[in-house]
């Protein structure tokens, strides 16, 4: 339910939608963006940081369109983020998926409006 939560607020279940945020590359159903694809597939950033070090994804633009590669893949980085996140410390298994879905938005303001929102939506469905 957490997924299909997070895939109301980030694309409404348009399964082809690209973001027209400016700057932003984020496309399909959870709004992958080729950023985040360049480091689930392993590449260093331009200062040699490797953000994820094993069970690597490698998918194109184009392949971020296709509910299933978007699906796994945007699990695939809220994992990730649950497990890098600073609430990964946290003793409650609930908090810790909840501080990963904040930092899976950005860890800000921002990202606390995110959780509020896949949150509430996750509520109402369950």
């Amino acid at each position: 339910m957490i997924i299909k939560s997070i895939i109301a607020v980030e694309s409404s279940f348009r399964e082809k939608v690209i973001t027209k945020i400016s700057g932003s590359s984020a496309a399909g159903l959870m709004q992958v963006a080729k950023s985040t694809m360049k480091w689930l597939s392993g590449h260093p950033t331009s200062k040699g940081y490797i953000e994820i070090k094993e069970n690597h994804v490698e998918i194109t633009q184009e392949e971020a369109l296709f509910a299933n590669i978007n699906i796994a893949a945007g699990t695939r980085w809220l994992i990730h983020k649950i497990n890098t996140s600073p609430g990964r410390k946290l003793e409650n298994d609930e908090d810790k998926v909840n501080a990963g879905i904040k930092y899976y938005y950005g860890w800000t303001d921002d990202g606390q409006k995110y959780l509020e929102k896949v949150l509430k939506i996750y509520e109402k469905n369950k």
